[in-house]
């Protein structure tokens, strides 16, 4: 009686357990060009800029620029050259 219960149990948690893992998304990873252009801001965050340098909100200026669709490295140089020219030093 007890191991037909477990079966029972497992044929219905089983296939619910797989389900939801079909379900789930997978993290998004981020480009190589879009990790460059996180390198650069970080780089500048660290050594060079406080949170609200010019009244910007330096990490929403990062979160804009890593939303674009960064094609190739020339889409990125000129990401990262946007994100400086925002800082207007």
């Amino acid at each position: 009686m007890k191991k037909r219960f477990i079966r029972v149990i497992f044929l219905f948690i089983f296939p619910v357990i797989l389900s939801c893992g079909f379900w789930t998304s997978s993290a998004s990873a981020l480009t190589e060009e879009q990790s460059l252009l996180g390198e650069a801001w970080r780089i500048v965050n660290l050594a060079y800029v406080d949170d609200s340098f010019n009244h910007q909100n330096w990490w929403f200026v990062r979160q804009k620029l890593i939303k674009k669709p960064l094609e190739n490295r020339d889409d990125t140089y000129n990401a990262i050259q946007e994100m400086l020219a925002s800082l207007e030093d």
